[in-house]
């Protein structure tokens, strides 16, 4: 599919010019050269004619949108790409040298929205408590197997406990847009509502139209970079707080979740739920060896991951209580 368009859309707010320079230079070095790449500045602007500067210096199209949001803007960029497939990243990723082109190989299979690898590049030093719990909650992710050396490509349709995250997401544009591309009522809206699930609702929708079949690619890989800013228990506390509230959203309107009968009781709703992100974040094969290690751990590091973990969980069930009780 060497021959087919490939547009890139990268949502922006107020950011490091420094890291955003590494994300248009990965996208510049690509080994299949995008169509268009579409930079779309979205909320309060601090310096909009530096990040401007920055990014037609690439040869890349600005764009500057009112809306707050990374999903908003994620819609426009891809409003005014031509036909084809359309790739989305964060402007603080890096692109592996191959990674639209991977993305291309598996479009030309079939119709499909098609995730990738995402590591972790810290820029400051890591925390004694980090650790894969909180990771996740950096948009680390990877599916693949841990018997599996090379990579994989998974089909994870059916497999709802596996998602794919739009720092390193491709879908054709005109599935794009029969499924409404994102969800505009959700997603990070500046640096005080740290909300998630950007691609949730797409990714349902895709589920359940049985025409598209998710499917993740770990030969297609970035690299996120992490400030200092996110390291901390601060700002943990404020992302799983966000992440109830996303869940709870999600819970109501994700197909699946509605026609749950009969109704399940708020609380039990909430602790559903809770628990649900609790197997997530560290995986159902450990959630028994955690909870276990919660209360008997016995090693430094172990108490203070699991101090902070738990704080952060009980900030993650409040955000579940706070939505359900102002929306059910």
């Amino acid at each position: 599919m060497k021959n087919s368009i490939i547009s890139v859309v990268i949502p922006t707010f107020k950011p490091n010019s420094e890291l955003l320079k590494k994300t248009l230079f990965s996208i510049l070095h690509q080994s299949i050269k995008p169509d268009q790449v579409v930079v779309v500045d979205n909320g309060e602007q601090d310096h909009p004619d530096a990040i401007k500067t920055l990014v037609e210096s690439f040869g890349f199209k600005y764009i500057y949108n009112e809306e707050a949001g990374a999903n908003p803007a994620r819609n426009l960029g891809a409003s005014i790409c031509k036909d084809g497939v359309l790739f989305f990243t964060d402007d603080d990723c890096e692109l592996k040298h191959d990674c639209l082109e991977r993305h291309l190989d598996v479009h030309s299979k079939g119709n499909f929205i098609v995730g990738g690898k995402v590591d972790l590049k810290y820029n400051a030093p890591v925390p004694v408590w980090m650790c894969l719990h909180f990771e996740s909650m950096l948009a680390k992710l990877d599916w693949t197997p841990d018997n599996v050396i090379d990579g994989v490509i998974l089909d994870i349709t059916d497999n709802r406990s596996h998602y794919l995250v739009s720092a390193n997401l491709s879908i054709k544009s005109d599935s794009f847009r029969e499924y409404g591309g994102f969800d505009n009522r959700d997603g990070y809206r500046g640096k005080d509502l740290l909300t998630a699930n950007d691609e949730m609702m797409l990714l349902e929708t895709c589920r359940t139209s049985n025409k598209t079949r998710l499917v993740f690619n770990s030969f297609c890989q970035v690299k996120h970079n992490i400030p200092e800013a996110r390291l901390t228990e601060e700002y943990m506390e404020r992302r799983f707080y966000g992440q109830g509230i996303a869940d709870a959203k999600s819970s109501v309107r994700s197909p699946h979740l509605k026609n749950i009968d009969p109704p399940v009781d708020l609380d039990d709703h909430k602790m559903i739920l809770a628990n649900s992100l609790l197997k997530f974040v560290v995986g159902t094969d450990h959630y028994s060896n955690l909870c276990s290690r919660i209360l008997t751990g016995n090693k430094l590091i172990d108490r203070e991951i699991n101090k902070v973990f738990m704080i952060c969980y009980c900030k993650y069930i409040q955000g579940i209580n706070d939505f359900l009780c102002k929306n059910l």
